[in-house]
């Protein structure tokens, strides 16, 4: 989840099942070359229970290194990228 003071600069949403998500991108002030991506449903953090009942959130996260490089040399955006990923986790996990 953002922190009261992160940068949320991109938010996509879309429903699963009858619910609404919403993923964001964002940077935090200590730390703003870095993007993370979170998915939430109803302003909570999206929980994942695994079939072993191990239960987590999903998160992501990019440098900007890597959004550089990726965008130099295959011409695509790793943030967008990763937000379709956490998307599509959504749509198989939930």
């Amino acid at each position: 989840m953002p922190s009261a003071n992160a940068t949320i600069f991109k938010k996509n949403k879309f429903n699963h099942k009858n619910f609404d998500y919403i993923v964001s991108a964002f940077t935090e002030p200590m730390n703003p070359e870095q993007v993370k991506i979170d998915v939430t449903h109803n302003g909570q953090p999206v929980v994942i229970t695994y079939p072993d009942g191990f239960r987590a959130t999903l998160g992501y996260n990019v440098d900007l290194e890597t959004r550089i490089d990726m965008a130099a040399a295959m011409g695509i955006s790793a943030v967008d990228e990763l937000m379709k990923t956490a998307e599509a986790d959504i749509r198989q996990l939930v």
